[in-house]
């Protein structure tokens, strides 16, 4: 009965809750449970979150007020990690401040007494996320079992814009989560579900209410009282399951339950109405018409414009031109790790300094290429980790890069020169987030005119990694190895950029597997600066492990590998496994079998594959003469696999370390 008393007592709580109300309140029932109801394996759990969103005005005009409260209960030690708390706001010219933020942990000792503890403000600090957004970064210290937690905050946010998306769903699972708004009749966004939303309670209701109103009057603006009339807007879940994440995914929020608020119009009062539910044609033209983005590629004298021209002239073949320009760019810029969407300055500084970030380098790609008189448009993508781009909601926030397309003859290529250590045609890794959006003018005659178009981003062939290693065993039963270990497109990329900052072994241990007790040396690389080549290791390894007992030798055919753990752990999973790109990883090897020793038991050899043969596994092990050859190929032939596809990957995965695991046994000739 414990169990549904607590349910009933959190989850089916008046609308009306707020954080006044709940602050330190914590009830008989949420002290008691020790296992949370919803999932009774999990080790915290979130009581309530909830979020008001109001709107207030000030010397800037209308501003957005974010309310915030959220409870959550640790469980166990596991769940401790969840004390850490980061909320993410944007701190580019204070354009979202904190009003209020206060955070205490809830305590009971042998005797029921309830101890409140306070963080103190200097335990609270700011972390930068990047140029434009910061983390608000706080623990909860000396944290129990059983410890409740709770924080509350005011954020106020220098604009009435798109709204914060609000979360259902988080990594822990979660019994209540709310959001209200209190809008005003002349501010008006679409609400749009996202993810698994199932709403357990939604309502709206009119307001009306005095506020200060800025109001344009005869040609002016004063600041006035005001009845303004709204609506308030109630959505509720219950019971959430947590979403936790795994590997290979673009970013879990991409498949939270959540809601976002576009802007959809805003009517000043006493003034015309405006609205915001553009067309991405309309998005592309303003963007080009823009001086902090398409007026870049109008610049008519730079360096970059002479450089285009000298590097091009003479040159009869149009790729030969393209890979110039590039090649060019490539050697001279220098990424500084920033995606963005618009170019920091002039196109012409840029190229003169030597650096900048993604559009810096990649609007001065499509000029330069253009200057050549090559066709080239930009391409607007959000990156893997940004997110994927809702496409019935046109926004250009949703962007944060921009990559070139250039046109061949009747075709066209992608290109990406900010991100370095890769060939010619292989675009960032981050940017395979399956679609971009390209503008291009609809003609020479309509000069202001533009199309907006998608188009497919993926990758064009399978990344490859090979291990190709020949062991021999002494008369000690001591192992030795010489390796081999190629790789090409993005593995090697990923090498390549390790290679910068640390030592070819250090790459080594940080992409390969090896057997315990073995000694890694004479480790060389070859091609690490050509990156249109293979990039090649070489390494030998010295097993101080005596593979010898009791007259047999017992051998793991596999002393290097790509992987020792299964990378899918979940029971189930709700999202795509979404590897990025298509691969394939072979492990080659030979071993000398020892005189006077003879095959005892050498391991089945398999060939798995899925029910559509998007993915598979084969092992071959056989005899030949006085050695035996082991070859392993998994082989992944699609970028994602949807979540009914989870369990057949999970069972791929475990076979193929069940395969890395197995022994050759080797006897004493009698």
């Amino acid at each position: 009965m414990q169990k549904i008393i607590f349910i009933s007592i959190i989850l089916f709580s008046s609308f009306q809750l707020s954080a006044q109300n709940l602050w330190g309140k914590v009830s008989p029932e949420e002290w008691a449970v020790k296992v949370c109801p919803i999932d009774t394996s999990a080790n915290a759990m979130v009581l309530i979150d909830s979020e008001f969103v109001s709107f207030k005005y000030n010397e800037y005009g209308l501003n957005t007020v974010y309310e915030v409260y959220k409870r959550i209960k640790l469980l166990n030690k596991e769940g401790f990690g969840y004390a850490t708390i980061k909320i993410p706001y944007y701190s580019h010219l204070n354009s979202e401040t904190f009003e209020q933020l206060d955070a205490q942990i809830l305590t009971k000792d042998e005797a029921g007494q309830v101890r409140a503890t306070k963080l103190k403000s200097n335990a609270i600090f700011d972390e930068d996320m990047t140029d434009f957004w910061t983390f608000k970064k706080f623990a909860f210290p000396e944290v129990t079992e059983g410890s409740i937690i709770e924080y509350r905050y005011t954020l106020v946010a220098r604009s009435f814009g798109s709204l914060h998306d609000w979360f259902f769903q988080s990594e822990m699972p979660t019994l209540r989560s709310a959001i209200k708004l209190k809008v005003p009749d002349y501010v008006h966004y679409t609400a749009t579900p996202q993810g698994d939303v199932n709403l357990n309670q939604y309502k709206s209701e009119p307001y009306s209410e005095f506020m200060d109103v800025n109001m344009l009057v005869k040609g002016g603006m004063v600041r006035q009282q005001q009845a303004v009339n709204g609506m308030v807007s109630y959505y509720v879940m219950k019971n959430i399951p947590a979403l936790k994440p795994e590997a290979y995914v673009t970013t879990v929020d991409d498949y939270r339950a959540r809601m976002t608020f576009p802007l959809y119009s805003i009517t000043i009062p006493y003034d015309k109405i405006r609205m915001f539910n553009e067309s991405w044609d309309e998005i592309g033209a303003k963007l080009m018409k823009s001086d902090n983005f398409g007026q870049h590629l109008n610049e008519i004298v730079g360096e970059h414009l002479v450089a285009a021209k000298t590097l091009t002239n003479g040159l009869p073949d149009t790729m030969e031109k393209i890979k110039a320009v590039y090649t060019n760019l490539t050697s001279k810029m220098k990424w500084n790790g920033q995606y963005r969407l618009y170019p920091s300055r002039r196109l012409s500084k840029s190229y003169t300094e030597g650096s900048g970030n993604s559009s810096d380098i990649n609007i001065l790609l499509i000029a330069m290429l253009r200057a050549a008189g090559i066709k080239s448009d930009p391409v607007l993508v959000s990156t893997r980790n940004n997110g994927m781009i809702a496409r019935a909601y046109p926004r250009y926030r949703q962007f944060n890069n921009v990559i070139a397309l250039v046109e061949v003859d009747s075709t066209w290529i992608l290109l990406d020169a900010a991100s370095p250590f890769k060939p010619f045609q292989l675009l960032g890794e981050n940017n395979l987030n399956y679609q971009g959006l390209r503008i291009n003018k609809k003609s020479k005659a309509l000069a202001d005119e533009y199309n907006s178009t998608w188009i497919d981003i993926n990758p064009s062939k399978n990344a490859t990694k090979s291990l190709i290693s020949t062991i021999t065993i002494d008369s000690a039963g001591y192992m030795g190895t010489k390796t081999i270990f190629t790789a090409t497109d993005y593995p090697a990329v990923k090498c390549r950029e390790q290679l910068e900052k640390e030592s070819p072994k250090d790459c080594l241990k940080s992409n390969i597997k090896f057997s315990n007790g073995v000694d890694l040396k004479d480790e060389k690389v070859e091609n690490e600066k050509d990156f249109d080549k293979k990039l090649r290791f070489s390494f030998t390894l010295e097993n101080k492990e005596n593979a010898l007992q009791g007259g047999f030798l017992y051998v793991n055919p596999f002393p290097v590998k790509f992987i020792t753990d299964n990378p899918f752990k979940l029971t189930s999973r709700t999202y795509p496994v979404d590897f990025g790109y298509p691969f394939q990883q072979n492990i080659l090897g030979t071993i000398t079998i020892p005189d006077n020793y003879k095959v005892s038991e050498l391991p089945k050899s398999m060939n798995i594959k899925l029910s559509d043969g998007s993915a598979g596994f084969t092992f071959l092990a056989a005899q030949v003469e006085n050695s035996i050859q082991i070859k392993s190929t998994l082989s992944v032939n699609q970028n994602q696999f949807k979540p009914n596809m989870y369990e057949d990957l999970k069972m791929l995965y475990a076979k193929m370390i069940d395969v890395y695991n197995t022994t050759i046994v080797l006897e004493k000739n009698k």
